[in-house]
């Protein structure tokens, strides 16, 4: 079984929906196919935006948790035409 390591956490708690997606696309120019990111957001709508943002630019969400009203996704990188593979294992949070 592999795992895999959190590159970075996106922290759009007190950011509105476009400024986290703006955070996020910087984010993810700096690390690799197949790099993972954690991304923590407070509403529903941003939750959506956040899911419909790695879709569009060919990431994958392979984690989605809520705490309280809270939540906490992980985005894996990917391109359109090949997507990362679904992890399998244990993530390590930083």
């Amino acid at each position: 079984m592999t795992s895999a390591t959190v590159a970075y956490t996106v922290d759009g708690r007190l950011l509105t929906c476009k400024g986290a997606l703006a955070r996020l696309e910087e984010t993810f120019s700096k690390i690799p196919i197949d790099g993972l990111v954690r991304v923590l957001v407070n509403d529903v709508p941003s939750r959506v935006d956040v899911r419909a943002w790695a879709e569009r630019k060919g990431h994958r969400v392979v984690g989605d948790l809520r705490h309280g009203d809270e939540f906490e996704l992980l985005v894996a990188k990917g391109t359109k035409a090949t997507p990362p593979e679904t992890l399998k294992g244990p993530v390590r949070l930083p």
